[in-house]
């Protein structure tokens, strides 16, 4: 990768966006191009592993809702044909609020059963040519104004440590949710989530409970209760309250995990 102090206009990176074709996928590319990168686009797996034989890429960008591979064997495929290139599967939401783990595939998410023939991409590697944050923040009017597109964004800046601009955009999107006239609870969800995330690895605690709380009963009206972004929004709000010292809102929490299993 080319250092990331170049001057503006110069390829930073050139990156594969593998996913649908879509106006989240469209937005993103075109956010990464407003950055100085240079993108290309895959619909399929297949697609994506044949443009990584033809052509060198220094990022993957990669929408695990894309087949019927899992992120594992995803993330493998794309190694394997580029192994010096990073890869991030862009979940839509963050599965840890600590930032503890090595392994990034999407935002604070790790892959635990991926073997060592490939080498992981580390917290600090995987997006190290984002703008600054108050540049990303003079960015946000011109991008499509997606309440998916904002999340991912949001995600990835807040892998990156730049909270202020992540809480813009996930607070965006929350607004274009509550403007729409269809049904966002799924998006909603997922937002609130991440929001609550962020808030948490900062140590904003009683600013993270309610949104877990929200997030939690969204999962449940659309997920059903014994689903598993239910039972991870129940471990992130009990461990919220067990820094709350709240023990006794805890404790029925612990007796509902127990019985999903």
């Amino acid at each position: 990768m080319e250092d990331s102090g170049e001057k503006a206009g110069q390829i930073m990176a050139r990156i594969l966006i593998l996913g649908k074709p879509s106006s989240e996928r469209e937005g993103l590319a075109l956010f990464m191009e407003f950055v100085g990168h240079e993108c290309s686009s895959a619909d399929s797996l297949q697609d994506a592993l044949r443009l990584l034989a033809e052509d060198s890429f220094h990022l993957v960008l990669a929408d695990p809702a894309v087949g019927d591979a899992t992120s594992e064997q995803m993330l493998q495929s794309l190694k394997g044909a580029a192994s010096s290139a990073m890869v991030m599967i862009l979940a839509e939401e963050s599965a840890s609020a600590t930032g503890t783990e090595a392994v990034i595939t999407s935002p604070l998410t790790s892959v635990q059963s991926v073997t060592p023939q490939y080498p992981p991409v580390r917290k600090g590697e995987a997006f190290l040519f984002l703008l600054p944050e108050e540049d990303s923040l003079k960015m946000l009017a011109d991008l499509p104004q997606s309440p998916g597109l904002l999340n991912k964004l949001g995600l990835l800046h807040q892998s990156q440590q730049k909270y202020k601009a992540a809480e813009q955009l996930y607070q965006r999107a929350l607004d274009l949710c509550k403007q729409s006239a269809r049904d966002q609870e799924r998006d909603s969800a997922s937002i609130l989530m991440n929001l609550a995330s962020l808030y948490h690895e900062q140590k904003r605690y009683a600013e993270a409970e309610p949104l877990y709380r929200r997030s939690l009963e969204l999962a449940e009206k659309v997920h059903g209760p014994g689903h598993t972004k239910v039972a991870r929004r129940l471990r992130r709000l009990a461990e919220i309250y067990r820094i709350l010292g709240k023990e006794q809102e805890a404790e029925p929490i612990h007796a509902r995990l127990k019985q999903i299993g």
